[in-house]
């Protein structure tokens, strides 16, 4: 296995949603030891494969649910069907049921406030970013929440 894998979710073309795939670029420049980001535009079953081979994973997504950075664990989701695009849960139930290592998962949640067409996140989410750089180093270093 792998050290950490770092996960950044979101469209680049509507604005905040873009910001998880910010994030994880973002670590990626800054990073130094073992690991490694991966950049999507959505979860997709063949991610089992690099999520099963990492010691831990962070996913990092924007969210209109939350008003704050968090970070949260992240368990299988167990009965879940395979499809074009997922959660992080059912990736991860996925890989339960094939078999495979299932690493310990979090999921940092960074509020969006513009879904809009556009390449660029608002300010009130750029603001958001140097927290959530620092709650995935956190958990891609081991620290839990």
């Amino acid at each position: 296995m792998s050290g950490a894998l770092v996960v950044g979710v979101g469209s680049d073309l509507r604005r905040d949603d873009a910001v998880g795939r910010h994030v994880a670029e973002e670590y990626e420049a800054r990073s130094l030891g073992d690991v490694a980001v991966i950049v999507t535009t959505q979860l997709v079953p063949e991610l089992v494969e690099p999520i099963s081979a990492a010691e831990r994973v962070v996913f990092v997504d924007a969210s209109v649910d939350v008003s704050d950075v968090t970070g949260v664990p992240v368990e299988p989701l167990s009965g879940a069907g395979e499809s074009h695009h997922s959660t992080p849960a059912a990736l991860l139930g996925l890989a339960e049921r094939l078999g495979m290592n299932v690493p310990p998962a979090f999921l940092v949640q960074i509020p969006a406030h513009d879904l809009s067409l556009g390449e660029r996140l608002s300010p009130r989410t750029a603001a958001l970013v140097p927290v959530a750089l620092a709650l995935v180093g956190d958990l891609a270093a081991g620290r839990d929440p």
